[in-house]
């Protein structure tokens, strides 16, 4: 690595264009730290015996690996610790452009607004970098929105009117509109967040509305008597399942997608059985080839069985499959899911527990209804999600209190199972039990309440 520095350096009469200098900071160690939410930071630390004039004043910073740049930003004031011997150590830290952001407002005074009348999201972040350019400091790069930049334009930025009032500053009204963002796209569920971008570019900040947290993509739909209709492909890659749209009443559905993995590989197929008597909105994993662990797209869903009209969609997601109303997470959490599958708080009536299957929420019984049948026994739990947890069959059910276990014969649906005979027809009220699924369950607080 061959670093460059160059600070931004003023015309000697204060007119013409700006221009950078190359700066040679003595001794200095460099660190950079990037962070789509906090804005990006470059430390610069040297020990030194006399001033850096370079240095100690506020002035725009860019940081060069040859000819690709690495940072660009604004300098602060810097900090001056003394030490031993007239050495003193410099600190300074010098950020990214969304600081500047965080301190212009969108009037001329604090506290004021700005008002849009049925305006796009298009023309709204255009406008705003219209303001912002007309204020802060003198820099040679000018804020442009361009969304031919963005990884991913929505056709809504441009066709949805909004009619929103902003207070306080630029960043502050980038915010509210990713608030707006997150309302109105129905296609991913996911998170907006803009990204301040002067990497690209020596001559413009770019203004990125992007997706993070993407937990769900709708890669397509399977209709009986119409096919498959495509939507959209996952950049990374997801876990692949399938959601019926409507109840399944006719007879079974088998379907054959195939898809492009994680790799890129493609065509890849998969094959998923959804029985008859699937309640609309029930989920089902879908296993895919070995070796292949997520999804970055669909091309083609094909289908037999079911009845007119009966539609599937087949979706990437997350390890979360629970629905939202489902889970309570803490308010500081927010969409960060890897800590909310931890902070799973459910509520229900009687006993009604909460256990971690893996990274999987899996909850505990609220009704089990469990009754002979000849050679077989029927387990119905009301509020369970046997298809969603991969239950199988020869998966192990296990009465703790009266120490009888049965094994699964065939999942039914999300609610009931066929197993086999039980030593006693009845499972009482209270009875402690587990189900071992073939991996480790936290703890036994599973419980009965046939109340």
């Amino acid at each position: 690595m061959t670093p460059r520095f160059e600070g931004y350096k003023k015309s000697p009469d204060g007119f013409g264009t700006v221009t950078y200098e190359v700066l040679h900071p003595k001794g200095a160690s460099i660190e950079i730290t990037r962070s789509l939410f906090e804005g990006d930071v470059l430390r610069i630390t040297s020990v030194r015996n006399t001033p850096d004039p370079a240095l100690e004043k506020a002035r725009g910073i860019r940081l060069y690996d040859g000819n690709k740049k690495l940072f660009d930003g604004y300098l602060r004031a810097p900090d001056y610790r003394r030490g031993s011997n007239k050495y003193r150590t410099l600190t300074t830290g010098i950020y990214d452009w969304r600081k500047e952001l965080e301190a212009i407002y969108i009037t001329e005074s604090a506290g004021s607004t700005e008002s849009y009348v049925d305006r796009s999201i298009d023309f709204i972040l255009a406008n705003l970098c219209r303001i912002a350019n007309s204020a802060g400091v003198v820099k040679k790069q000018i804020y442009k929105y361009d969304p031919a930049r963005l990884p991913y334009h929505p056709s809504f930025f441009e066709t949805e009117l909004i009619s929103p009032t902003f207070t306080n500053t630029i960043w502050d009204a980038f915010t509210e509109l990713t608030k707006q963002m997150d309302i109105m796209e129905i296609s991913r569920t996911g998170q907006w967040a803009i990204k301040v971008d002067s990497l690209q570019d020596d001559n413009y900040i770019y203004i990125i509305p992007q997706m993070v947290s993407i937990d769900t993509v709708i890669f397509g739909d399977f209709e009986v008597g119409a096919g498959f209709g495509d939507f959209f492909t996952h950049p990374y890659g997801l876990m692949l399942w399938a959601k019926t749209l409507e109840d399944i009443t006719s007879s079974d559905i088998t379907l054959t997608i195939t898809y492009t993995d994680q790799g890129g590989a493609n065509p890849n197929t998969a094959t998923i059985m959804i029985p008859r008597d699937t309640p609309k909105g029930s989920y089902f994993p879908i296993p895919l080839e070995p070796a292949d662990k997520l999804v970055k797209d669909v091309t083609n869903i094909t289908g037999s069985g079911g009845g007119t009209g009966n539609t599937v969609r087949v979706e990437g997601k997350s390890a979360r499959t629970l629905p939202d109303w489902k889970l309570q997470p803490p308010k500081d959490i927010g969409k960060d899911y890897k800590k909310l599958l931890n902070h799973v708080i459910v509520k229900g009536r009687g006993t009604l527990k909460t256990q971690t299957l893996g990274e999987i929420p899996l909850l505990g019984t609220e009704e089990l209804a469990a009754s002979a049948g000849g050679s077989s026994t029927l387990l119905i739990d009301a509020d369970a999600f046997f298809q969603t947890w991969s239950v199988k069959s020869g998966d192990l059910v296990k009465n703790i209190t009266k120490n009888q276990k049965c094994s699964v014969v065939s999942v039914d649906g999300e609610t009931q199972l066929t197993t086999t005979p039980l030593a006693a027809t009845f499972w009482g009220d209270g009875d402690l039990y587990e189900m071992d699924i073939g991996k480790s369950i936290s703890s036994n607080d599973l419980y009965i309440n046939t109340t």
